[in-house]
């Protein structure tokens, strides 16, 4: 019976707005500005309610892949224990709680509990008995999907409105499929990029250091300044703080696995919000999109998340872990063991370092630990470089980058992000493989 049914034949059959939804919501990006999208107030106006994506976090793979279901209506193991997946794009899971709530085995399927809300245009349930969706035919389909990286598919049309059927890559670009792929790579490969106008950028792999990989330790001993100290545990990030407390009020609820207060410091499940700082609710304290924004709400969504947990020095490092009031529940590393980037700092300051390495990960240390002026780790997006062994940008300066604007967000400088062909600024244009000592 399901050989019978096809995947073009059931998208007839859809509604022209749920078709639009279940194909494209949140598959291409936004070319809106950031500040276009938050008002002079600092609150979101209607623009906010926006079918595209904005940043890598909110990228949603289309659902069809050369007339079959891409992937199936189950969150992967991998992204729920880590936030990462191996497989990538190839994987035959879903990797956010947009990309199985807007599955067509599920769009539309039951009723929202939710009633009337900001979201409800786009909303992935329905809100009236007519909205809801047959999906019989979707699931009987439904067995194994292929592992291809181009769909079919249905966006609109920004000039005209139309609906326009096109062959779109809805791929999340392989740079950017980790959550942590801006902190470090993991290996080198040879690549060769093809650049801005038909330029080759024929760009070597950094050579193999000495250096040995620092290994994450969940338990058992280590040594530190020649002192043995216990390596404390990795958190569960899949179920920290989501549920409540039901222990009482007898107990440190710093160093407790469970929320005990809604506002500020109960985290949602990881998948559906970036770590980027929600602009209403660190102003006012509420966010009218609730539990559907997509940026962290509190500190310890922002600093549990998989992109920032780990990534820098507790404040008492090195010689104070033990008066830490979080203990093993602290989101900032202990010792460094536990740190999840690259250490650079204890690689060879060769030309290959300066090269592919430097500038490239975000500085673990705080602020007054070290010499800012002489670390080779990135502090903010004028001093940050992309490595350019894993991002296909040119020599080339950007247009649309100012080197003399400070910037909070990485798309104010470049509506490209870590996609542009483009060198973002004095660093990432001086230190490219092809610039690097060349001139006097």
């Amino acid at each position: 019976m399901s050989q019978d049914i096809t995947v073009e034949a059931l998208l007839k059959q859809e509604k022209d707005e749920h078709r639009k939804n279940i194909c494209a919501y949140r598959t291409v990006k936004c070319l809106m500005k950031h500040e276009d999208r938050i008002d002079g107030s600092g609150q979101a106006n209607s623009q906010t309610l926006c079918f595209f994506y904005h940043s890598p976090s909110e990228v949603r793979r289309g659902p069809f892949l050369e007339g079959k279901i891409r992937y199936t209506d189950e969150i992967c193991e991998q992204i729920m224990e880590s936030g990462e997946c191996s497989e990538g794009n190839e994987c035959t899971y879903c990797h956010s709680d947009l990309e199985l709530e807007y599955h067509p085995t599920q769009y539309k399927s039951k009723m929202c509990d939710r009633g009337s809300h900001p979201l409800q245009d786009y909303c992935p349930h329905a809100h009236t008995e007519g909205e809801l969706r047959d999906v019989s035919g979707y699931i009987a389909i439904m067995d194994k999907p292929v592992k291809v990286m181009r769909n079919h598919e249905f966006f609109e049309d920004a000039d005209s409105g139309n609906m326009t059927p096109t062959d779109v890559v809805t791929e999340l670009p392989r740079n950017l499929q980790s959550k942590n792929s801006c902190k470090g790579i993991k290996k080198s490969v040879s690549m060769n990029y093809s650049g801005p106008d038909g330029m080759d950028v024929d760009i070597q792999s950094p050579k193999k250091k000495n250096n040995k990989k620092r290994k994450r330790q969940n338990k058992g001993k280590t040594q530190q300044d020649g002192k043995s100290i216990e390596a404390i545990c990795f958190l569960d990030l899949k179920t920290f703080k989501v549920k409540q407390c039901t222990a009482g009020s007898n107990h440190n609820p710093k160093k407790c696995l469970n929320y005990h207060d809604y506002k500020r410091d109960r985290r949602r499940a990881i998948g559906s919000y970036s770590s980027e700082t929600c602009i209403h609710t660190s102003k006012s304290g509420e966010c009218q999109f609730g539990d559907s924004c997509v940026r962290s709400h509190n500190r310890v969504e922002e600093f549990y998340h998989p992109e920032k947990y780990k990534v820098k020095f507790c404040s008492t490092y090195p010689n104070d872990t033990e008066s830490c009031e979080y203990g093993q529940f602290c989101s900032f590393a202990h010792h460094t063991d536990e740190i999840t980037i690259d250490m650079i700092d204890d690689m060879d300051r060769d030309d290959d370092f300066y090269m592919f390495h430097f500038k490239t990960v975000w500085c673990p240390y705080t602020e007054k630990k070290h010499a800012r002026d002489e670390c080779v780790y990135a502090h903010n997006w004028q001093d940050f470089r992309r490595k350019p062994q894993k991002f296909p940008y040119s020599q080339e300066q950007c247009p649309q980058w100012h080197s003399r604007t400070f910037i909070q967000v990485y798309g104010d400088g470049c509506q490209n992000e870590f996609l542009c062909p483009f060198s973002h600024g004095w660093k990432e244009q001086e230190y490219h493989p092809k610039n690097y000592k060349l001139n006097a």
